[in-house]
């Protein structure tokens, strides 16, 4: 898979990282979904909820107003979060 993969992260500019960095990801994105643990447990395929619980890495919104800047420094030609907010309060053609 990591033949597959570095190469991928390596063209976007990405550090390198392994799957396991992806579960991370997904459990932290889960958390600020508010996903019941059980259905993270299971995404994760974990029996005790503290193993899951380990996989998050909660950002407050500080953090969150930050990566957005960050994103937008780095990736100009892609849509801003406020830009998309923007859009969703525009009346439907």
């Amino acid at each position: 898979m990591d033949q597959v993969l570095h190469p991928i992260l390596e063209r976007l500019g990405i550090p390198r990282a392994g799957l396991h960095a992806f579960r991370h990801g997904n459990a932290t994105i889960m958390d600020g979904l508010n996903a019941p643990m059980g259905v993270r447990q299971d995404r994760l395929g974990h029996e005790k909820a503290e193993t899951t619980l380990g996989y998050n890495h909660a950002f407050g919104g500080d953090d969150r107003r930050v990566a957005g800047e960050i994103g937008e420094i780095l990736c100009p030609t892609l849509p801003s979060s406020s830009a998309v907010e923007a859009r969703k309060q525009l009346p439907v053609q």
